[in-house]
């Protein structure tokens, strides 16, 4: 019985953890959607919007907001980015690393 029970449980963990995975956009899509923002005024290519993404998928800003971003409904590749409050802080983080990904 215990042992039916343990594997149970760890087939539930495993399927939460890929649902919220799943809910995470690919650094493939938020390269996509960086890439397309480019402008006169803050050009960016490919190889920029690659590392942006990179730094987006491995930080701690949220799935949901890098949904928004993927989506469009956030913008990070403007001098002003308006992010929800709880991912500001890991934003914060990044930020450096996202403006030497663009120079």
């Amino acid at each position: 019985m215990k042992k039916i029970m343990a594997i149970t449980g760890a087939s539930a963990a495993l399927m939460f953890t890929a649902a919220c995975g799943a809910d995470r956009p690919t650094e493939a899509e938020l390269s996509k959607t960086i890439e397309s923002q480019s402008s006169d005024s803050l050009p960016i290519d490919g190889d920029a919007a690659d590392c942006i993404a990179k730094l987006l998928v491995k930080s701690d800003i949220s799935n949901g907001t890098l949904a928004d971003i993927a989506d469009e409904e956030i913008k990070v590749t403007g001098y002003t980015v308006r992010m929800p409050e709880d991912d500001i802080k890991a934003w914060e983080e990044i930020t450096d690393d996202v403006v030497a990904c663009v120079m």
